[in-house]
């Protein structure tokens, strides 16, 4: 996908003539009905999204602030092994961290959807 807006001639210091006129009030033309998805492009690639058509909500704050698995454990026979404590905080964290995730994947997947469809 490609935009396709037309070429702006330079405006003359001068007075315009008609025919560099009609090229520039063309060309001006051209490119507003790319902008607005009016001028038939099949694709819509050349069409701008504007703010207002963003409906995403803010995802507030993140749940995981920090971890809470401290990284205890023991040695037995010359083996050192996680508590079982902390492996179990362990394993909460990474949920924790996992939902974030996919909150913010989910607002991600929304705003690039209505950004390529320009709703």
């Amino acid at each position: 996908m490609a935009t396709r807006y037309a070429a702006v001639p330079a405006v003359p210091q001068g007075q315009l003539s008609a025919g560099a006129t009609i090229v520039l009030i063309t060309a001006l033309k051209e490119n507003v009905e790319l902008l607005t998805g009016t001028r038939g492009e099949s694709d819509l690639a050349s069409k701008a999204v504007a703010v207002d058509q963003i409906k995403v909500n803010s995802l507030g704050r993140q749940d995981m602030v920090q971890v809470s698995a401290q990284g205890l454990g023991f040695t037995v026979s010359s083996q050192q092994l996680a508590s079982y404590d902390d492996y179990v905080k362990l394993v909460n964290d990474v949920q924790v961290l996992a939902n974030d995730l996919f909150r913010t994947r989910e607002a991600f997947d929304l705003l690039l959807s209505q950004m390529k469809a320009g709703t």
